[in-house]
């Protein structure tokens, strides 16, 4: 933690995510029109996981 930049930022901060190597796999994944062999994630499974809690 400290030897990250996050450290040196408060509560609040705009930070700047950079999404582009997931976002160029899942663009490859869906035009390539492989189906999924698992139900893959769905909201129950982000509650069971702690990071839903409606």
């Amino acid at each position: 933690w400290e030897e990250t930049v996050f450290s040196h930022y408060a509560v609040g901060t705009e930070v700047n995510l950079e999404v582009d190597i997931i976002a160029r796999y899942l663009e490859r994944l869906l035009q390539s029109g492989v189906v999924p062999t698992s139900d893959g994630v769905t909201l129950d499974t982000l509650r069971n996981a702690g990071y839903r809690s409606d």
